[in-house]
């Protein structure tokens, strides 16, 4: 082969490579035309088979000098390091796995923003982390110590079931690229250990915290606090999320007169409105003080923006609904994202032509705020406890670790416990309140929150405010007071037989917890008192049977009484130890 015919040959291959670039950019190509495209360009790219006959211009090369090749680069022209990344940029476990890995490699802490995968390109990562130390041989040739160091980094920084998932995702992802396997242990999560301790209000907390903010002087400046903290309120007294709060407020506003009407004669108003995140309607009961609050809140100078972020954001979502059942186009929902905030995602859709990714930024655009929202509510609270509004206790939980750890690292330690407050922490105060004060059912409180499945009502409300009361009940001052206690009064208690409670069983606890002043005194000497259930099965939707299920079929079990929730013996071996 002459050089002459392999210069022209290289700059015809060279010409077709441009020709096909740009077709790619153009943003009118099919999904089918630009895979063709893509492969057409890979055979280009890719080196031609050498020519053995002619050994001037292609020499062979060592079988040393092969592997070495082959571990830098694969058939495909891509680095081990390239392969990584790739698949970081559609799997965020393997993103985070990265960058933890060159926190461990650099010697230095890491700039996050030449590691962020949304801004950065593929080229610009990889140099990035080959700066830090992350290069395609240190990959390929881990050893057990790396394993072992990266193993524990993710352990100490992420809650258990997290470190699960990226280490496992990582293994997978590493054995699909190299063919070898690395094996990381995982760690065995019980029911409520792996949980940030989110905190709720009790009902008087509440009252104090609202008779509190009422006092509070309207802001002369753009100062949020006020504004914030009073928009918290309403979601305590409402079980709104934040993404609803506008429509709860605005309901509100169209229905004033006639809730003030309704709270006058029976006590309590209600609104309606439907859900952003589960298009469920729900149905709210509107209080005295949730109308002080509203009237206060809506004197603030900072409202009329806070909630016109969160109408911004439900025209987004509304509008790609409308989208995906072909009723707007890609046009109409760029008309409704705001350019200050959001040119640079309108920019990057206009160069890709990637309306999948365009619609999936615009959908979790946080306009809102929300980080600078919980923020307040956090200072806020701070403050009650300073003031003694608020009484406070330290707590072992796992909570965020801060700028130095990440930040979605989690770290176990000894906090306040109103660290971990944040909006959400709203639904559960008012969950817990309708439970335990008003003597709501779960499907109740299903039709103010809104949640589709009503197992998630018993999950996370009712089985745990009952594993918290029991945690309760089980301390040395709850035992104290109850060896203290001379009415004969009985503290209703789970007996611990079944380790699987069943839902009923936590509903049945609450209750009983919560009226056990009522019950019929059922004394520790034998007497054959049955306690008064008050038509707990008619009334309030309970039964007083443990149910079990398994498979398909739902069983009773008549022989699970009400002395399973009481102590038989006041001088019980349980409480002999303490």
């Amino acid at each position: 082969m002459e050089l002459k015919e392999l210069a022209q040959r290289l700059q015809s291959a060279k010409d077709q490579c441009a020709d096909i670039t740009n077709r790619l950019n153009q943003a009118k190509l099919t999904k089918e035309d630009a895979n063709a495209l893509l492969q057409q360009l890979a055979k280009l790219q890719t080196a031609p088979k050498q020519d053995t006959t002619d050994e001037t211009i292609a020499p062979h090369k060592s079988t040393k000098q092969q592997q070495e090749h082959h571990t830098d680069e694969d058939e495909d022209g891509q680095t081990l390091l390239q392969k990584f990344i790739a698949y970081g940029q559609t799997n965020i476990d393997i993103e985070q796995v990265l960058k933890i890995f060159a926190t461990l490699t650099s010697k230095k802490t890491p700039n996050s923003d030449k590691l962020n995968f949304n801004t950065q390109s593929p080229e610009q990562l990889e140099k990035a982390f080959i700066k830090y130390g992350v290069t395609s041989q240190r990959l390929e040739k881990l050893t057990k110590a790396d394993i072992k160091r990266l193993e524990e980094e993710i352990k100490n920084t992420r809650l258990k079931r997290t470190a699960n998932k990226y280490l496992s995702s990582f293994a997978s992802a590493y054995y699909q690229i190299t063919d070898k396997r690395i094996t990381f242990k995982k760690e065995k999560v019980q029911s409520d250990e792996d949980t940030m301790k989110k905190p709720t209000l009790s009902l008087p907390e509440l009252q104090s915290v609202t008779a509190d903010w009422l006092k509070l002087p309207l802001p002369s400046t753009s100062k949020r606090m006020h504004a914030c903290t009073g928009l918290f309120l309403i979601q305590c007294w409402t079980a709104c999320r934040v993404s609803d709060v506008a429509k709860v407020m605005d309901a509100i506003k169209s229905n004033y007169n006639h809730i003030a009407e309704d709270i006058k004669e029976t006590g309590t108003g209600q609104i309606s409105y439907t859900t952003r995140k589960t298009n469920e309607t729900c149905f709210v009961p509107i209080f005295g003080q949730t109308l002080q609050v509203f009237d206060r809140l809506s004197k603030d100078r900072n409202l009329p923006l806070l909630l016109q972020r969160l109408r911004v954001e439900d025209k987004i979502t509304d509008y790609i609904k409308q989208y995906q059942q072909r009723r707007k186009t890609i046009k109409d929902i760029i008309k409704v994202m705001p350019a200050e905030s959001m040119q640079s995602i309108i920019d990057k859709y206009r160069k890709t032509g990637n309306a999948a990714k365009l619609l999936k930024k615009a959908h979790d655009f946080d306009y809102f705020q929300r980080d600078g929202y919980n923020r307040h509510i956090k200072l806020y609270f701070q403050d009650l406890v300073k003031r003694g509004v608020l009484e406070d206790e330290i707590i072992s939980c796992w909570t965020s670790g801060g700028k130095d750890s990440g930040r979605n690292a989690m770290i176990w330690k000894e906090c306040s416990k109103w660290q971990n407050i944040s909006s959400h922490c709203a639904r559960h105060t008012f969950a817990s309140i309708a439970f335990a004060e008003f003597g709501y059912t779960a499907q109740q409180v299903q039709s103010v929150t809104g949640h589709k499945d009503i197992a998630i009502i018993f999950k996370h409300y009712i089985e745990r405010q009952a594993q918290d009361k029991r945690k309760s009940i089980e301390s040395k001052a709850a035992a104290a007071l109850a060896l203290e206690t001379s009415t004969g009064d009985i503290i209703p208690y789970h007996h611990g037989k079944y380790k699987g409670r069943c839902n009923n069983c936590n509903a049945l606890f609450l209750y009983l917890l919560n009226h056990y002043h009522q019950i019929k005194q059922y004394t520790a000497t034998g007497a054959e008192t049955t306690p008064n259930y008050f038509n707990m099965e008619e009334q309030h939707n309970i039964s007083p049977y443990h149910t079990t299920t398994k498979g398909n079929s739902t069983n009773k079990r008549s022989s699970f009484s009400i002395d399973r929730f009481f102590l038989s013996d006041i001088h019980s071996s349980r409480f002999t130890s303490i």
